[in-house]
């Protein structure tokens, strides 16, 4: 008679467990979703940019446009991303209290 063996010794770690790993799945997940939908808004909002432009010189864009389409598009996004990381850097020392956040302060 085989007797099975476990290395969980107690069933509600088992689903504590499990349910720690369906909870990280659902947020990549979400995370993912949202990362798919900025890029759907950001080439939708694009087009609709370069079809304003084409339709009021009524002829093809020229390289100049794309160039200046693509500069303020990239200054729009470097705007947020540095002020998102302008708030994490001076903040977050201050709102978490992480191991090493005293260490890092210090040095």
């Amino acid at each position: 008679m085989a007797v099975m063996q476990s290395n969980i010794s107690n069933p509600t770690s088992m689903l504590s467990m499990l349910q720690q790993q369906m909870m990280i799945t659902i947020g990549v997940n979400m995370m993912l979703l949202s990362f798919e939908i900025f890029l759907f808004l950001s080439v939708f909002i694009m087009s609709y940019k370069t079809f304003q432009i084409l339709e009021a010189r009524q002829s093809s864009l020229f390289i100049g446009d794309y160039v200046r389409l693509m500069f303020n598009k990239f200054y729009r996004i470097t705007i947020a991303y540095y002020t998102v990381w302008f708030l994490l850097w001076t903040l977050a020392s201050r709102i978490t209290n992480g191991p090493i956040w005293h260490n890092v302060l210090k040095n």
